[in-house]
């Protein structure tokens, strides 16, 4: 299946499926490597309240996913009338860093209060047969990391009041009859296992007091680079930064960077400006920092073929970046 969108900053490029969870996720380049294990699950999200568990993607709840038309973002909310909870989520990479951020507003709908927590789940395959990575939880930064040779990836989460997460559990996925640590979650508590080798997955947990019919805003990061020093430097910069000012950030850089088709595309209708928006971000997305523009980021097509799709022809990519030279992009 298509991807819903794909987001990038010309060496992190991420899947978002239809669900709004995380399918894929290419680094150093756009296109290659895939460290997500996206030929089986996308890293799923889910919600504990009072004594109920529900995954985000099932059907108890009533879903939304959309491109936005702004910045090379997408828009997505979930809400749970039997829960009481409503989900609000921006999700971008960073034109900064290499990092994948989602803020996610979590909505008590009660006139009563609430504890809501959110679990938020990671599959990386980093080495080629998925059998050599490495996960643990790293207790001087309080964070989790997956690592294998030149690809380290960080994962954090905390409220908007600086709360970090409050449980985790490490373990293994998809090998020696094991379906995977997300199954942890859904008792509303966490192992707090901290580290597994092999294929292996993680699950950590942020819990929110939610008053009635008020909200409370979740910082989530996953950030990538070539050592364990790089990332966890990457990560400190995060932590010094504002959050609350990273998206409008992110929304005034896209903004200058469109503003020259802007000026070609602004005397057509309103909807048809925001398809065109939003194609030129899907297709910015698809072009790695060193030039190459790749046919698709969607690796669904290795469940029943031989190989995925991204690569780069020159006929295709002609294609693509004729538009952008028109437009004065």
């Amino acid at each position: 299946m298509a991807r819903s969108a794909i987001l990038g900053n010309g060496s992190v490029a991420v899947g978002i499926d239809e669900n709004g969870l995380l399918h894929d996720f290419y680094f150093p380049y756009v296109g290659l490597d895939n460290l997500n294990n996206a030929r089986m699950d996308p890293h799923y999200i889910g919600v504990y309240v009072g004594s109920t568990f529900s995954w985000i993607h099932s059907d108890d709840w009533e879903k939304s996913v959309l491109m936005s038309d702004e910045t090379m973002s997408v828009d997505s909310t979930y809400t749970n009338k039997t829960l009481g909870v409503k989900l609000t989520m921006k999700s971008y990479v960073d034109v900064s860093h290499d990092v994948f951020i989602r803020h996610v507003q979590v909505e008590n709908l009660l006139d009563s209060p609430q504890s809501v927590r959110v679990f938020f789940h990671q599959v990386f395959q980093i080495s080629r047969d998925g059998r050599q990575d490495t996960a643990m939880y790293v207790p001087d930064g309080h964070y989790l990391l997956d690592y294998k040779g030149q690809s380290s990836i960080l994962i954090k989460a905390m409220t908007e009041d600086g709360v970090d997460f409050d449980q985790y559990a490490v373990g293994n996925y998809g090998i020696e009859g094991k379906e995977g640590t997300f199954r942890d979650a859904e008792d509303g508590e966490l192992s707090m296992s901290a580290i597994e080798h092999a294929g292996v997955d993680s699950v950590l947990r942020v819990t929110c007091d939610v008053g009635p019919l008020q909200s409370k805003q979740i910082h989530y990061w996953v950030a990538v680079s070539t050592s364990q020093f790089a990332v966890k430097k990457i990560n400190d910069i995060l932590l010094e930064q504002r959050f609350a000012k990273k998206y409008e950030q992110q929304k005034e850089y896209w903004a200058t960077w469109i503003r020259p088709a802007r000026k070609s595309f602004n005397y057509i209708t309103k909807p048809h400006r925001q398809a065109i928006a939003t194609s030129l971000y899907t297709i910015k997305a698809h072009m790695d920092r060193h030039g190459g523009i790749i046919a698709s980021c969607d690796s669904s097509i290795y469940n029943y073929g031989r190989d995925y799709y991204s690569y780069v022809w020159p006929r295709d990519g002609a294609f693509a970046i004729w538009p952008f030279i028109k437009l004065g992009l």
